[in-house]
């Protein structure tokens, strides 16, 4: 009678190990899953891109649901927040789609849902979902790895992304000018036209325009250039410290007739009205770079001031036509009436300024 209880206590304990370990049916897992953040930096508003590949069907009424863990901030997300799904149609209403699902967002519990409307289907393989629109998820105020969980019908993954910091880059770049002076002695002073450069062999530092002739004009030429990285640029101008004076006290007057023009207009003759000594000879100057000058065929005449005639707003290579160099030119021409004398003499001062 012992043996029986015995063997009948075995039994029951054998059947209660049974039950205890019968299998449980886990969920299908997702492949290829992944949250892209248009900004991860924390405590920051960011869009989040949602990609997953789904290996089974889903049919009416069956359901997406996206949950993000507690750190992360709805604001004021709506249905209307969640922007663009591929792999199927995101609807405010059904219709006659056959792969529309709606919306419906919960601030509260951090979630997104989408439900497969009546008689539709969404078919397996990829899906993508971009939720943030006018209003996005604000990060956690801390850095660190969150998870993400994306159940897609009786499928489930996990995304994985971190919150961190912005990395903070500087750098220092170190400012750069030079400027310089080279003699233009064939070709053009415009890009395209304007006066010829070869009546006199200017060098960098000298412009030796020698012996005039009564009514016939001399052009001497220089390229100017200039290299920087000056984020406003840089402006050029050349100011003439006297008139063209001779030792005797003659002097040859600024274009035309000593009217010191300012708006640059086609050259012309010293008009050698005799007794007015201002209009026996002048000197003037153009430039390819600024329009005023039309490229070099208009001509200014004052220069006993600072007159700008090279200026860019940006950086500039030292090479480049109007943005790093230009030519300048400067135009005598005497009438018979010009006093006599020895060499007229002036000097030219150029004043390079980098708007950093």
């Amino acid at each position: 009678m012992k043996t029986k209880k015995a063997l009948a206590v075995i039994l029951i304990i054998n059947l209660l190990t049974w039950g205890v370990v019968l299998p449980v049916r886990a969920a299908t897992q997702l492949s290829l899953i992944s949250d892209t953040l248009s900004d991860s930096n924390i405590n920051v508003l960011s869009n989040h891109n949602f990609s997953w590949t789904a290996l089974g069907t889903l049919g009416e009424a069956s359901t997406i649901e996206i949950t993000w863990p507690s750190g992360f901030n709805f604001f004021g997300m709506t249905a209307s927040d969640v922007v663009s799904a591929t792999g199927m149609t995101l609807v405010t209403s059904c219709g006659a789609g056959a792969d529309e699902v709606t919306v419906a967002v919960s601030v509260v519990n951090r979630t997104a849902t989408l439900t497969v409307c009546a008689d539709d289907t969404l078919s397996a393989g990829a899906k993508t979902l971009t939720v943030g629109g006018a209003n996005k998820i604000q990060n956690p105020s801390t850095a660190g790895s969150q998870s993400i969980t994306v159940v897609h019908g009786d499928e489930e993954g996990i995304a994985m992304i971190a919150i961190l910091a912005d990395v903070s880059v500087t750098v220092a770049v170190g400012t750069t000018f030079t400027f310089t002076i080279s003699p233009k002695n064939s070709g053009t002073i415009g890009d395209v036209g304007g006066d010829l450069c070869d009546d006199v062999t200017a060098t960098t530092t000298t412009i030796p325009f020698g012996t005039m002739t009564a009514g016939i004009p001399k052009v001497a030429c220089q390229t100017l250039a200039v290299t920087t990285n000056a984020i406003s640029g840089f402006t050029v101008t050349v100011m003439q410290d006297q008139l063209l004076t001779s030792a005797n006290g003659a002097d040859i007057n600024t274009f035309k007739d000593n009217g010191d023009t300012a708006v640059p207009e086609a050259w012309v003759s010293p008009s050698a009205t005799l007794g007015v000594d201002t209009t026996y000879g002048h000197m003037g100057l153009t430039s390819s770079d600024l329009a005023e000058f039309s490229d070099g065929t208009l001509y200014a005449g004052n220069m006993l001031a600072p007159r700008e005639v090279f200026s860019n707003d940006g950086p500039a290579d030292g090479a480049t036509a109007d943005i790093g160099a230009v030519n300048v030119g400067y135009k005598i021409e005497i009438s018979v009436l010009q006093e006599a004398a020895g060499d007229y003499a002036a000097n030219l001062s150029y004043i390079a300024t980098p708007i950093f």
